[in-house]
């Protein structure tokens, strides 16, 4: 039996990246969309015009050829401040890798102009993922390239940052702690909304947590540590992209929708999505749907 002179290996590798909300929107002077925040992160590259964001009191303008990264959990409003119409292009990315996602949260600037470190790079590669709004469908192919140009986006992002500083390196267990936690607290999620009509038994963050073999007060603050929020805030984002995203379904009532994003009571919850979006669940969907039918209808032509 010969012996083993020597082995190679890759990493496991596992792309947990999410990401939705891609799209172009061209909108009139003096358009102003509601304050919001998401669980993922935001991309918004200004294509023509000029935009300003608006987050915690700061003002922030990009002309045409800026972009903004707007990390998870921040409060922004944005709007058209140019005397024509603005067109800019826009992408959400829920980065569930640990490591990537800490050092962004951290590190990553809000806004990126012409001359800014990795923009070429940057832009063309959003470019890319921006080329296949050309479809009308979508098959194996053209999803598994949008998962490569996303992938190669967030790898230029990467290198961007390995090339800085960065004094607060995790462990690797806080990594391997937080993903865990993460992942099942969306499994859980997912199984519950999918699965059941209403959410009749709330998720125990903590008790998750323990079936981890993970003690629920370390637990609690190595999330943190990684992600920035708590894994309550981490659920409750869960529900309001999930809100949203069952909203633009016109077979379900609100209340059913309520149900199955853990509300027993269609009032607290139409109280929780105004404070997530701004509006009550039937007025988000009135605002939206135009947008859907709009977007619909740009399909046809």
């Amino acid at each position: 039996m010969s012996e083993l002179i020597e082995i190679k290996q890759l990493p496991i590798v596992d792309s947990n990246i999410h990401f939705f909300g891609v799209h172009v929107q061209t909108v009139p002077s003096k358009w102003r969309y509601k304050e919001e925040a998401h669980h993922a992160f935001e991309i918004n590259y200004v294509l023509k015009g000029k935009q300003r964001t608006v987050i915690g009191g700061e003002h922030m303008d990009c002309e045409a050829g800026s972009f903004l990264v707007i990390p998870p959990g921040i409060r922004h409003t944005n709007e058209n401040i140019g005397s024509g119409v603005l067109t800019y292009f826009c992408m959400h990315i829920d980065i569930n890798e640990p490591l990537l996602r800490a050092k962004m949260m951290r590190n990553v600037k809000t806004i990126y102009q012409k001359g800014s470190i990795y923009y070429d790079e940057l832009t063309f590669k959003m470019d890319q993922i921006r080329s296949l709004l050309k479809y009308e469908s979508f098959s194996i192919v053209e999803k598994l390239q949008a998962q490569i140009y996303v992938l190669e986006l967030l790898k230029t992002f990467a290198e961007m940052l390995d090339s800085e500083k960065d004094s607060n390196d995790l462990s690797n267990t806080e990594i391997t702690y937080a993903r865990e936690i993460s992942s099942a607290i969306k499994w859980e999620f997912k199984r519950y909304s999918l699965e059941n009509d209403e959410m009749i038994n709330p998720i125990r963050i903590q008790k998750l947590i323990g079936n981890l073999g993970i003690s629920p007060g370390h637990g609690l603050e190595i999330f943190k540590k990684v992600y920035d929020i708590s894994p309550q805030e981490y659920l409750i984002s869960l529900k309001f992209d999930e809100a949203k995203a069952l909203l633009k379904r016109k077979d379900l009532s609100i209340l059913q929708i309520a149900n199955r994003c853990g509300y027993k009571n269609i009032s607290h919850f139409s109280r929780q999505f105004k404070l997530w979006s701004g509006m009550n669940p039937s007025q988000y969907r009135q605002e939206k749907e135009k947008i859907w039918e709009a977007l619909a209808f740009e399909k046809m032509m």
